[in-house]
């Protein structure tokens, strides 16, 4: 029976389930890091807390309550520890879970900027173009949020947004097309990498890593839930290549650092 090779000692038992746990909480953290929250979109998306209350939480009712009701030889072990192990990973299931739904989905192109959206803030019966409902391995969707042209229309999603409260064209995916469609918009706007920047340090490091050219690229902000970056998009083809850890505001004048609703903010 496997509780005859478990260990004597309560220290030494604390250590091997502990071991178990951690390696449940890599496999979690793991696939999140790699598939749903891939680079800087962990940082962006506030997820970090969730995993370290997902570790505290699992290190607390796995090693802490199996090696309090530990005693090798004790009547009724085996049900104690199965009890335990079931509740353990219930609850990284409830976490895992949690974060798969927070991922983001989308990163929506809108006027001068990403928004990262995820699959729970949009209307999906909205979305015309099939292939923005697919997500890619390994990072969110590209979508293109485009204007509407006609001032009938204009107006009446300033009162939507502005006064009514409504969700802004980022997301309402009724104004979606695919990311293609708005690679000239995204060319249009990019912003030039400044070496005199704050974020000189981490533009050249990453240069240098790449062996690439700064004339080659430009950078738009992307703004998460919790925080925002600088996205680096490829001149050429206006593809996204990364996403770098600096201030995407500072050469943006002050009235600009938080945007204001993008269709009032363009059409006023």
């Amino acid at each position: 029976m496997f509780l005859e090779t478990l260990p004597g000692s309560r220290i030494r038992f604390f250590a091997l389930r502990l071991a178990l746990t951690a390696l449940f909480l890599l496999l979690v953290a793991g696939i999140a890091c790699l598939a749903w929250y891939p680079g800087l979109l962990l940082q962006l998306s506030g997820i970090s807390r969730h995993l370290l209350v997902a570790g505290l939480a699992s290190i607390v009712i796995g090693p802490g309550l199996s090696t309090l009701l530990y005693r090798h030889g004790k009547r009724g072990l085996a049900l104690d520890l199965i009890v335990i192990l079931v509740v353990e990973v219930a609850v990284l299931t409830v976490v895992a879970g949690d974060l798969y739904r927070q991922r983001p989905y989308f990163a929506v192109f809108v006027v001068d900027r990403f928004e990262l959206v995820t699959a729970s803030e949009v209307e999906w019966d909205s979305i015309r173009h099939r292939e923005l409902r697919d997500k890619p391995f390994g990072g969110p969707r590209l979508v293109y949020a485009k204007l509407p042209e006609d001032r009938a229309t204009i107006t009446a999603l300033i009162e939507e947004t502005v006064l009514n409260g409504s969700a802004d064209i980022d997301r309402r995916p009724e104004f979606w097309l695919p990311y293609a469609d708005g690679v000239e918009a995204v060319r249009e706007r990019l912003i030039p990498f400044d070496r005199n920047s704050v974020g000189a340090l981490v533009i050249d490091a990453w240069l240098k890593s790449e062996e690439l050219d700064a004339g080659n690229f430009g950078y738009l902000p992307i703004r998460g839930r919790t925080g925002d970056a600088s996205i680096v998009v490829d001149r050429l083809s206006g593809s996204p290549v990364t996403i770098l850890d600096f201030d995407p505001w500072q050469l943006l004048p002050p009235e600009d650092h938080q945007p204001a609703r993008d269709i009032e903010q363009t059409h006023q």
